[in-house]
């Protein structure tokens, strides 16, 4: 989980993708709208409702759930930022044009992965 997490630390994978994205010429407008929305995700939670809502973190609520695992985040719980530029990222990779549909279920699923480890290293509620 600890690997997991760490690719949605400041959005890592999801920049990788777009960067690979705008490599290629036929679908650098998909590696935009990638960066924008982890943009938009970004101003969002981690500048406007996570310092709106101010929900403290699991671990402080309850000590015996802080992990060695990671470094304890200081900011506020909620929302995500892990989980909300991962979502924001691959529901604009799902605008990508795929042979197959099923495809763009691989973004979900890496970023519902992300989403479960935060929760797995007790650094969110499930709310």
């Amino acid at each position: 989980m600890t690997f997991v997490t760490s690719l949605g630390d400041m959005a890592f994978v999801w920049f990788v993708v777009a960067g690979l994205l705008l490599c290629k010429k036929e679908y650098r407008f998909y590696g935009g709208i990638v960066i924008i929305a982890i943009m938009c995700a970004y101003l969002v939670g981690e500048l406007g409702l996570k310092n709106i809502i101010g929900r403290d973190r699991p671990f402080l609520a309850d000590p015996t759930l802080a992990t060695q695992l990671i470094a304890l985040p200081e900011s506020f719980s909620f929302p995500s930022g892990h989980t909300g530029s991962s979502f924001a990222a691959a529901t604009a990779l799902c605008f990508l044009p795929m042979r197959h549909a099923w495809c763009k279920a691989i973004p979900l699923a890496g970023a519902a992965c992300v989403a479960f480890s935060r929760l797995y290293l007790g650094v969110h509620y499930p709310t």
